[in-house]
């Protein structure tokens, strides 16, 4: 049995070698203890690089722009994570605060992003509530554009028994 595991470790190492350098693999295997996981040698591959692109596999797969591949690659990785968490609550709970962690930094990334309102500079030209706002903004909007201002007191009156 050791002999052929030995060859398949040698033939593992043969297809890397035949590999060009722009071609983007990597190889698991795993049989009973025994773990082979083979990546690009190229100094300018790092295992940053391979997580992201494995993360964007699984981002196609769940926003489905994803392939027959994607879609089984991505569910195979899902699939481990949600074994993990069922089986092992301590290891799964350290995988939440790394989650919670990354999708805090991903909200503060979002919040980056967005552009910067004043109270000053609302766009009252849209805004349904217009005639009735009492914000500076909208006061100074009605004026420009010859709005009449609210009319207070004006209300219909209804009788609640």
């Amino acid at each position: 049995m050791k002999t052929k595991e030995k060859e398949i470790q040698k033939k593992i190492k043969e297809l890397c070698e035949l590999m060009g350098k722009d071609d983007k693999f990597f190889i698991f295997r795993k049989n009973g203890n025994v773990v082979d996981i083979a990546l690009p040698h190229e100094s300018n591959v790092d295992d940053n690089r391979v997580s992201a692109a494995l993360a964007s596999v699984i981002e196609a797969h769940f926003l489905d722009k994803g392939n027959e591949g994607v879609d089984r690659l991505s569910e195979i990785i899902v699939d481990s994570v949600e074994a993990l968490i069922g089986v092992s609550p301590l290891a799964g709970a350290k995988l939440a605060a790394r989650f919670a962690k990354a999708a805090l930094l991903g909200m503060k990334m979002t919040i980056d992003k967005l552009p910067d309102y004043d109270d000053d500079d609302e766009d009252c030209e849209g805004c349904e509530f217009v005639k009735s706002c009492d914000s500076e903004s909208a006061i100074k909007y009605r004026k420009e554009h010859g709005l009449p201002r609210p009319k207070k007191g004006k209300g219909k009156k209804v009788n609640v028994n």
